[in-house]
């Protein structure tokens, strides 16, 4: 009685070590799609590095065009005193 050996599916290596190396791979692809998207879940970190990255550029406008921050400085001062006369 002989026993048959499985057949391997299509696209996979049918030695051991290159399905060694084709797990391998496989992990270290799906290592990759979890820190994507962990990444993407992660709110606070994403919310920071915009946040940073607005006022790196909010600095670099400034130095090249002070009356740029004039102008954001009388429009964050007219919103606040709109947000106070309308909650009062």
């Amino acid at each position: 009685m002989t026993t048959a050996r499985p057949s391997v599916p299509e696209g996979l290596p049918a030695d051991r070590d290159g399905l060694l190396r084709f797990i391998e791979r496989q992990r270290v692809e799906l290592a990759s799609t979890v820190d994507a998207l962990s990444g993407k879940l992660d709110v606070k970190t994403r919310a920071t590095r915009g946040i940073k990255s607005l006022v790196g550029d909010l600095r670099t406008t400034a130095k090249q065009r002070p009356e740029v921050l004039a102008g954001a400085g009388v429009a964050v001062l007219a919103a606040l005193l709109l947000i106070r006369k309308v909650t009062r």
